[in-house]
């Protein structure tokens, strides 16, 4: 699988490579995801009781096994100040990412999406947002990226959906190809209809992931 984007600058060969593998695992996952369909409505997520489907259940640096979303804290989010990088993000031009599946939101910079893993890059601050679909009762079986460590979980409210919350899972990410560690979080919520929205969102800070997180809350539209 080869990314559309063709990236220039010698730090992102990192993060492509990154991307790209864990793209392949998604795809492959996703397959077995489908396989099994049939037998996974009990695993979705449901915000009212908050179970949580597998995909979210990830291990800390400390925890030899998978945490289940009741032994993930409830934390509210902490408003950061901004550093270089948001401010940065800030200063670039207002697009609109997404697909008529999914739904669209607002994000700035220069964004170039991979079709085939479902993921946006942006190279100025290396940032990824992966978006994921699933049908009506069916949860999200498997990660395609994985936490280093779960920090908490709290929930989002999208403003132009209405009565839709969704679930926010922050934590870590650890490069695959590096040392690097980058901010990392997971929302999921069902539409109106039943369907599962998934988003994976890893930024190089955690001022300028939650700036992404408030734009995506504040303008995400089904259609």
């Amino acid at each position: 699988m080869i990314l559309t984007a063709c990236f220039q600058v010698t730090a992102l060969k990192h993060v492509t490579h990154e991307f790209r593998a864990a793209a392949q695992k998604y795809i492959q996952e996703q397959r077995q995801v489908n396989e099994n369909r049939g037998k996974s409505a009990s695993s979705s997520y449901s915000t009212k009781n908050g179970s949580m489907s597998s995909s979210t259940q990830e291990t800390d640096d400390n925890t030899p096994e998978a945490s289940s979303a009741s032994s993930i804290p409830e934390k509210e989010v902490t408003e950061l100040p901004d550093d270089s990088e948001t401010t940065a993000y800030r200063g670039l031009t207002e697009d609109t990412i997404g697909d008529a599946t999914f739904g669209f939101f607002k994000v700035h910079g220069t964004w170039e999406q991979d079709t085939a893993s479902l993921q946006w890059l942006q190279s100025q601050q290396n940032v990824m947002i992966l978006t994921s679909t699933q049908g009506q009762g069916f949860g999200v079986d498997f990660a395609s990226f994985s936490f280093k460590k779960i920090t908490g979980q709290s929930y989002v409210s999208l403003n132009q959906v209405d009565n839709v919350q969704a679930s926010r899972i922050d934590g870590t990410y650890q490069d695959t190809t590096s040392d690097s560690i980058k901010a990392m979080t997971y929302l999921e919520w069902h539409m109106p209809d039943g369907h599962i929205r998934v988003v994976y969102l890893i930024a190089p800070s955690r001022p300028l992931l939650n700036l992404i997180v408030k734009t995506l809350s504040e303008s995400f539209r089904a259609t």
